[in-house]
């Protein structure tokens, strides 16, 4: 029996029957079948034709008394029954069979192979993603970087936003791209910099916002500054020296000539005839009243003394009488000693305490004379030679005698600093006494302030004491030197640093201090400890300490304090907001301040 082509079938398709006797028939152009006989199996469709839109499914029929009674359909295919069924496309065509297995899109979807038989939709997103790779055997996505859909000739791509590229508009010939720091757009500078440039040229300047090469010059030349506003500009060296820079002459001192005559051993620079030229010092001989053991002419050091006792020793307008050095009656007279002999100076020799004092005024309302002991400034430097240091200052009484045949030493003597007491109260009201001042002077350029030490020397005492009980004194800066103690009464702080003597989690440590005042403690590792004992220098009583944790503040660890002191160490503890101890986190960093009491 055969399916013939009629109008009881509209499958669309080229159908091949499967009948007892195996035969086939086939029409194109969507062709229409029948099918009769007594014995009929199924029926396939197995390829499409021409523009029909059916695709490969089957459909079984089944046969009658000597005709086809009904025909059903399996998927993708469905029959409407009965003799003369209507043979449709019930659902999506899988990929397998050809189609797409998707019975609906939206606008902007893309298919993609999702699995060796499966067709996917990647749904469309926002504006500016670029489809991209997801990697082997893994789906194609949307970027998540966004970029500009157009851009000009010379612009740059930058990140003006997370996930976001824009287009950043071409600047000025001359500006370079500048980070605008974290989380900000990059830019182009405001300021323009030249587009080349030569060996030796310096950049400066010229304008506002605008920089320019200053070209190199001949050799020898210096840059000078033009002033404020002004641009830069190189010159040759000037004023009293002559020649470029490295073979520079001394021509003149403050514009008068320096002559070029080679100078003699001991002669000094002198002004002589409207010139500065080397000329040989006058030499110094003992006068009347005194003796030397030769003429000072500059190369070997003298002593000049006073050879008869109650002589009287004049200089200038100062006289001395029974060892009393006396200035006359101007206020400029000095006593100036110069040379460069080491141990240079005036020496007492009379068994008696000497009192260097001023004039007392005689003038009403005036001031007496006052005495100020200063040493000599240092000497200018000169090309890499640095200025020399003022001379030093000491005050310093001489040693005790020597104790001889069992006898006692002697005491060496004291130094005192103190003012004089305020003039009696005429009835027009009080005045205060003077005040005492030790001070250092100023640092130049990056060098430091000196310091006041009072006991730091080899002989520190045992102890320095600073005002008086009931009195006020003010302390501004206080630096103890190492293993020195504070102490008012008792010690209150020491310049020693703590240690850990026990608890605290695994190799705790005392990580930064200045003495028991400020310290640093790290907890340790393990993250279980909730107290430390911390060994301290010895105090009269104990020690108050506090603390606080830098690292950490939660519910855990809310409160650092003492739980506990002896005379040399202070037990800490952390606790909870409940008033419990709880454990520190690892590695916890602890400020603490401990005073002695």
């Amino acid at each position: 029996m055969k399916c013939k082509n009629a109008a009881l079938l509209r499958v669309g398709v080229v159908i091949a029957a499967l009948l007892s006797s195996a035969a086939t028939e086939a029409q194109n152009a969507c062709p229409q079948w029948q099918c009769s006989g007594s014995v009929v199996s199924s029926v396939r469709v197995f390829n499409v034709v021409g523009g029909c839109a059916y695709s490969n499914g089957t459909f079984t029929v089944t046969p009658g008394a000597g005709a086809v009674t009904s025909v059903t359909a399996t998927a993708p295919l469905a029959s409407s029954g009965g003799a003369t069924p209507n043979i449709s496309i019930a659902s999506a065509i899988g990929a397998s069979l050809g189609g797409t297995g998707n019975a609906s899109y939206a606008i902007g979807d893309l298919l993609y192979a999702s699995a060796a038989t499966t067709l996917s939709r990647l749904a469309d997103v926002a504006a500016g993603s670029y489809l991209r790779s997801g990697g082997v055997t893994t789906a194609p996505v949307w970027s998540t970087l966004l970029l500009p859909n157009a851009a000009a000739q010379g612009e740059i791509p930058v990140a003006s936003a997370a996930s976001t590229l824009n287009m950043l508009g071409v600047g000025t010939a001359g500006q370079f791209l500048r980070s605008a720091g974290a989380g900000a757009t990059v830019a182009w500078s405001t300021a323009v910099f030249p587009n080349t440039a030569t060996t030796g040229d310096v950049v400066y300047a010229s304008a506002s916002n605008t920089y320019a090469n200053l070209a190199d010059v001949a050799v020898g030349q210096v840059l000078a500054s033009g002033g404020v506003g002004v641009a830069p500009a190189y010159a040759a060296p000037g004023g009293d020296i002559t020649g470029a820079i490295g073979s520079v002459t001394v021509g003149r001192l403050q514009g008068q000539t320096v002559t070029n005559a080679v100078p003699n051993a001991n002669e000094v620079l002198k002004f002589v005839g409207g010139a500065w030229a080397p000329t040989a010092q006058v030499a110094l001989t003992a006068g009347t009243g005194l003796t030397s053991a030769g003429t000072y002419n500059g190369d070997t050091a003298r002593t000049f003394a006073v050879d008869t006792a109650g002589a009287t020793l004049t200089w200038s307008l100062a006289q001395v009488f029974n060892g009393a050095v006396t200035l006359g009656d101007a206020l400029t007279d000095t006593i100036t000693l110069n040379g460069s002999v080491a141990g240079l100076g005036i020496v007492f020799v009379k068994e008696a305490n000497y009192l260097v004092t001023g004039n007392t005024s005689t003038t009403a309302g005036s001031a007496g004379a006052g005495i100020e002991v200063a040493s000599a400034q240092g000497a200018p430097g000169s090309g890499a030679t640095p200025g020399g240091a003022s001379g030093y200052m000491r005050v310093q009484t001489s040693n005790g005698g020597a104790g001889v045949a069992g006898a006692a030493a002697g005491a060496s003597g004291a130094i005192r600093i103190l003012t004089g007491d305020a003039g009696a109260n005429g009835g027009g009201g009080g005045a205060s006494s003077g005040n005492v001042t030790i001070d250092v002077g100023a640092a130049t350029g990056a060098a430091t302030i000196g310091t006041i030490g009072i006991g730091n020397g080899a002989n520190a005492p045992a102890s320095i004491t600073i005002g008086q009980s009931g009195a006020t004194t003010t302390i501004n800066n206080l630096i103890l030197a190492a293993g020195r103690t504070f102490a008012t009464t008792n010690v209150a702080i020491a310049s020693t640093a703590p240690t850990i003597s026990s608890g605290f989690g695994t190799t705790p440590s005392v990580s930064a201090n200045n003495g028991t005042i400020a310290f640093r403690i790290n907890v340790g590792t393990g993250g279980s400890a909730t107290n430390g004992v911390i060994g301290l220098p010895t105090a009269t009583t104990g020690w108050n300490c506090f603390c606080a944790d830098v690292t950490t503040q939660s519910a855990t660890v809310h409160v650092c304090q003492v739980i506990a002191s002896t005379t040399t160490t202070a037990t800490i503890a952390n606790f909870n907001t409940a008033g419990a101890q709880a454990a520190w986190v690892a590695s916890d960093i602890l400020a603490v301040s401990c005073f002695g009491f």
